[in-house]
């Protein structure tokens, strides 16, 4: 931390103050607004971010009204590569090693794949390729979430409901809010994995429901990204049947809650049984029976601990409920 502060002498020798020389930029990254200095960056001399401040660099990029460099990336993927040019560390959460790879693998892509949303000044750099001039960039607020992308980025899949959506001759109508994003009435966090796809053509599902991602996709009518999904679920189904079990989990509710109890259920869990144990507490004026209720979700890697053990109990709950 030192690296970007210094000490005052005449003011106080003992508190830290930010050096009069430090330059610090912004980032709008996806919609999301970062903000570091130019050592932080520096740590890696030869990154496209390095470069990308320069002011002679060879790289030419956009700015919102705030001044920040516009990058259409996934903020979520950006912050580790961000965090690790300011200390040094992987500050990724610990995860299972198949949920590390994924995000390790996008945050390589994040690095390599920038450029998309940049093009070059061939006045600095000649012979390098310059990508098309003119980059309109896209506000798209989602469920309330707000991502920033371009049209180059939405042009990936002419077809969709994306690109025709953000045309100036649209024959789509769509409301916008007050910064100018189309509003979409879709879950945010299953849109991400389509967005991402068309940056950067590779499906990262990030833990979500392929099905979740399917429906999206299927809104959206990205076909490529489609056809991708449904291929991965039918590799999913057809594996062997030794490799799937099915985990019950029992859940005691009362009358007035199985409602919301059943409504609320995602994740692959599927509601099985619901069983009246046949007591009856009295709160107040109100009588509210208890149930069990059994849900139960498919797995496919084997089940470990006392999982077996809550498999088999559910089993007789349920056959108990069958003959009540």
């Amino acid at each position: 931390m030192m690296a970007t502060i210094t000490l005052n002498p005449k003011k106080s020798p003992t508190l830290l103050e930010n050096p009069s020389g430090n330059q610090w930029v912004k980032l709008n990254v996806g919609g999301t607004c970062f903000l570091t200095t130019k050592t932080t960056l520096a740590r890696d001399p030869s990154s496209f971010l390095f470069r990308l401040v320069q002011e002679d660099s060879d790289l030419i990029s956009d700015k919102d009204e705030t001044g920040a460099y516009l990058i259409d990336r996934d903020p979520r993927y950006f912050a580790p590569v961000l965090n690790y040019l300011r200390h040094g560390k992987d500050s990724r959460p610990a995860l299972d090693k198949k949920k590390v790879y994924r995000v390790l693998q996008c945050q390589e892509n994040e690095l390599s794949q920038m450029m998309a949303t940049i093009t070059l000044n061939p006045k600095k750099s000649p012979t390098l390729l310059e990508n098309p001039s003119g980059n309109q960039w896209v506000k798209l607020n989602v469920g309330g979430t707000c991502f920033l992308t371009t049209k180059t980025t939405l042009a990936r899949d002419p077809s969709s409901f994306l690109f025709r959506l953000v045309q100036e001759d649209s024959d789509l109508i769509s409301d916008k809010d007050e910064t100018g994003a189309y509003l979409i009435d879709r879950d945010p966090r299953y849109f991400a994995p389509v967005l991402n796809y068309l940056r950067h053509g590779k499906l990262v599902l990030d833990g979500l429901s392929e099905e979740g991602v399917l429906e999206e996709a299927e809104f959206y009518n990205v076909t490529p990204l489609i056809g991708l999904l449904r291929e991965s679920i039918s590799r999913r189904d057809s594996r062997p049947a030794l490799d799937k079990k099915k985990v019950y989990r029992v859940l005691q509710c009362q009358e007035n809650e199985l409602t919301q109890l059943v409504s609320t259920m995602s994740d692959g869990w599927r509601f099985e049984q619901l069983v009246n144990i046949g007591t009856q507490y009295n709160y107040g004026s109100e009588e509210n029976a208890e149930f069990l209720c059994v849900v139960s979700k498919e797995c496919i890697s084997p089940l470990v601990g006392r999982e077996p053990e809550s498999n088999d109990r559910a089993k007789v709950l349920q056959q108990k409920g069958s003959r009540m």
